[in-house]
Order: structure tokens, then C-alpha cells, then sequence
């Protein structure tokens, strides 16, 4: 990022070097030759071009007033952290790689949403900090919302809390206080609809939430990416998300790694505990957040101790896993958790057909239960 500053100098002097800049530039010549001054004639011309300060036009030649400015926009755009990605990115990089094509993919003179969606603990949060690293400098403005869910706890308030840390991540001010919702909508649009930001909102799961951060793409600047973690597909066909990025699993090979990295400290199990941690690799079934768990419970322990775990675990899953995945159980109505809990305990592995047979004469509406589970 290049910001030019005009010091008593008027910036058409600069770009066509003129006066004081022309008569420099004419002795550089006899010392440096042409081919030296006119690249230097160049990158001038470019400076000039560029957005910048002149004092004399900005503050009408108030130095103070003029440090002031210069200082504020600075320090808004170097106080932009970065987020803490993962420890160990095993099988970050290509996943990202897709998800960059898909943000290429806009036109250019309207704002995107991107919908990366998939069950709990498959790493959609991990994703969306590495995409916001690798993108956010290029943008006006940004910010990384992270659990809306529990932050939206409270209702209304959790929702107003929200918009006004979107808008004071945004701009980089911190005057904003929002008396409701609707006002805070109104805010966003107003303030927003002309700068080209980058927003990503992590854990949505209701459509008002979406709707009072980022209802519609019009709210933001051309080029505006708005990126949405969920763990439900429909909430992004609700709101129309121009692209949609379903997780994967990591693959067998990535998982034996992330294991290892976080049990043993390397990128490759130790001899010895092989086969234990290829067994408990096909337990965790390729969710990042099992193997990142069971690795870390298990690092430092005996080959007893892992021998024990990988049998325990087939029966009793993980205390932190369970209450990462009961997340999505506790999501769902009474009746599609019924409906799940019958499948789970008696239909494993059975034609579809029959077992909707089965639930419909038991009382169940079954064909927005199964749509809903799936």
C-alpha cells in the first residue's frame, strides 16, 4: 500500500515535473544518463496518481490538522490483526485454494456471499480465519465476527451488540451506539454501501441474524465479500449465497498427520504406537476437532494407556467431541430428534423406504425430519 504525501508541493508538479521537480530532475540526468531519470519519471507520475494527502488543499496548510489525518487512517489500516489459524493447518492449504477460486469467481461490480457450510468440528471456523488472513489487506475495511450463536444469546441486545462491533471492526471507529435493530440496519447501509469490504460471520444458525448483519449484498461496496459459517445448508439457500463451500473430511493420510503432530509432536506416528493411532484414526472418521482432541489426551501417554483409549473410545466418544456434535442434536425439534434416535438405534444401514413405512405409523412427519437431518 502506497499513500503519497503532497508537502507543500502541488501533486500536478509531481506528476508532470514541472518547476522545482523539472530543474531536479534535469541536473539527475547528467549524473544518472536517461534511462535512470526517466524510470524515476515513471514511478513519479504514479506516485501522483495514486490517493493521497496535500496539505494545502486538506488542511489549508495546518500542519497539526494534517499529522492528525495521516496518523488516524494509518492506524486504521495497520491495526488490522490477523487471526490465530490452527497450531498444526494439516489439509488447510487446498481447501482454502478452492475457496479463493470461488471468491475470483465474482463480477466485479457487485458484493459477493460465500457460504462454507458443514457439521460441527470439521473446521469451517479454522477455514474462514485463513481465508480472512490471506484476503483482508486488500479490502477497505474488514472484521471477523466470531460464535454468533452465543453472542446472540440474549436476543435483540446480542443483535445490536453484533452490528455495532461490525461496524466498529469496519471503519475502525468506535462511536456507535445502536438503540435496535432496525436502526442498526440502517447504519450498516449508510455507512457501508460504498466501501468494499471484507466481513465473515462465523457460526450462524438463524436466518434473523443473517438478516440484521448482512441481508442483502446491495447493503455493501462493489467487490464486498461477506462469508458465512454455518452448519446448515438451507439458512445460505434462504439468503441467497452466490457460492457454497461444503467442508469435506480430512482423508485418511491428513488425519494420521494431524494425529501425530498433536500426540507426538511430528508429522509421522512413532513406530511403536503405528497401528494404535491408525485405529483411532478410523474411529475419529476424519473430523479435525476428534483428532485434535484424542491426539492431545493421548500425547505422553503409555502404549497400555492408548490400547485402552482406542477400545474406550468405540463405545464412549470423547467428552469435548460429544459436546461439539450434540450441538446439531440439540438444534433439531422433538420430533426429528425422535426420529433421529430410531434411526440411529434400529435402522442403521436399512432401506430408506421401509423405515419411513416404519416412522410414519409411528406419528412422525418424516419427510422434513430425514431432509432436516440430512
Amino acid at each position: 500500500m502506497v499513500l503519497p504525501i503532497f508537502y507543500d508541493v502541488d501533486p500536478s508538479e509531481v506528476r508532470n515535473q514541472t518547476r522545482t521537480f523539472g530543474d531536479a530532475l534535469n541536473q539527475h540526468r547528467k549524473r544518472f544518463g536517461d534511462q535512470k531519470v526517466n524510470e524515476w519519471k515513471v514511478a513519479l507520475n504514479v506516485a501522483a496518481n495514486l490517493s493521497g494527502w496535500d496539505l494545502q488543499t486538506m488542511t489549508n496548510g495546518y500542519e497539526s490538522k494534517f499529522i492528525k489525518k495521516i496518523t488516524e487512517e494509518i492506524l486504521r489500516e495497520v491495526n488490522r490483526t490477523h487471526m490465530n489459524v490452527a497450531k498444526h493447518p494439516v489439509g488447510i492449504e487446498s481447501r482454502v485454494s478452492d475457496i479463493l477460486h470461488l471468491m475470483q469467481n465474482r463480477t466485479k461490480d457487485a458484493a459477493q456471499m460465500i457460504g462454507i457450510f458443514g457439521m460441527g468440528g470439521i473446521g469451517k471456523t479454522t477455514l474462514a480465519k485463513a481465508i480472512y488472513n490471506l484476503s483482508f489487506q486488500r479490502f477497505e475495511g474488514s472484521c471477523f465476527i466470531a460464535n454468533i450463536k452465543s453472542e446472540v444469546s440474549e436476543g435483540h441486545k446480542g443483535l445490536v451488540r453484533l452490528q455495532e462491533k461490525l461496524l466498529t471492526k469496519t471503519l475502525k471507529r468506535k462511536n456507535f451506539d445502536i438503540d435496535n435493530v432496525d436502526e442498526g440496519i440502517s447504519l450498516i447501509k449508510e455507512r457501508l454501501q460504498s466501501k468494499r469490504v471484507l466481513i465473515v460471520l462465523d457460526d450462524i444458525d438463524q436466518v434473523s441474524q443473517l438478516e440484521s448483519l448482512v441481508g442483502q449484498c446491495d447493503w455493501f461496496g462493489p467487490s464486498s465479500t461477506i462469508i458465512i459459517t454455518t452448519r446448515d445448508f438451507h439458512l445460505l439457500s434462504d439468503l441467497g449465497a452466490h457460492e457454497k463451500y461444503m467442508v469435506k473430511t480430512l482423508s485418511f493420510d491428513e488425519s494420521l498427520e494431524l494425529l501425530s503432530w498433536h500426540a507426538f509432536c511430528v508429522h509421522i506416528p512413532l513406530e511403536d504406537y503405528n497401528e494404535l493411532s491408525k485405529m483411532i484414526v478410523n474411529y475419529t472418521g476424519g473430523l479435525p476437532l476428534a483428532i485434535k482432541v484424542i491426539g492431545s489426551h493421548l500425547r505422553g501417554r503409555s502404549m497400555q494407556e492408548w490400547t485402552n483409549n482406542a477400545y474406550k473410545l468405540r463405545r464412549i466418544p470423547h467428552e469435548d467431541v460429544q459436546n461439539i456434535l450434540k450441538i446439531s442434536y440439540d438444534g433439531l425439534d422433538d420430533d426429528t430428534q425422535n426420529i433421529f434416535l430410531d434411526i440411529a438405534c434400529f435402522f442403521v444401514g436399512q432401506n430408506k423406504k421401509d423405515i419411513v413405512m416404519v416412522l410414519e405409523a409411528c406419528g412422525f412427519h418424516v419427510d422434513s425430519g430425514i431432509r432436516t437431518l440430512i
